[in-house]
């Protein structure tokens, strides 16, 4: 007679791995920063390094023109750093791949913004954000100081 119980915990396992993981906690935790639009929540759930530009970004009132459509693919460790893979929809029936970088321990995990930046723009990202943040606040200056999120949205998509 076969025991269950060694399927059983073959068939749950992966749920259990997949609950505990600091990529995952730390996604859902972004996730949530972004849906509720909470400055605090948000410095709660990332590295100090990450202030100062969270800070910026969130001065220039854009928390609203983020995705909330995001979700978890995968993760995967490197170095101090689980990297979550993530997807979004994108036009034409496509799908767009982001990468995040989360750090610390479950119950106290991070997001850290510039690794994530780092990752995703190449070493020289702070080079293209201080351009793009230039460009914002240029076309911001043209349109009477209020860009709206479809705008933006707009010119991304271009």
């Amino acid at each position: 007679m076969k025991k269950p119980l060694p399927f059983l915990f073959a068939a749950f396992f992966p749920l259990v791995v997949q609950a505990a993981s600091v990529g995952k906690e730390g996604f859902d935790n972004i996730r949530q920063c972004v849906m509720q639009n909470d400055s605090t929540l948000c410095n709660k759930t990332t590295t100090d390094n990450s202030h100062d530009i969270l800070q910026r970004f969130m001065s220039y009132k854009l928390m609203p023109c983020l995705p909330t459509n995001f979700s978890y693919v995968s993760e995967s460790q490197e170095g101090a750093y689980s990297i979550v893979r993530s997807s979004m929809p994108a036009g034409g029936g496509k799908t767009h791949y982001f990468r995040m970088a989360f750090t610390g321990e479950p119950g106290n995990v991070k997001a850290d913004i510039p690794e994530s930046l780092r990752i995703g723009l190449g070493e020289k990202w702070e080079n293209k954000i201080q351009m793009a943040e230039q460009i914002f606040l240029m076309l911001q200056a043209n349109a009477g100081g209020s860009i709206k999120c479809d705008q933006l949205t707009g010119l991304v998509k271009k």
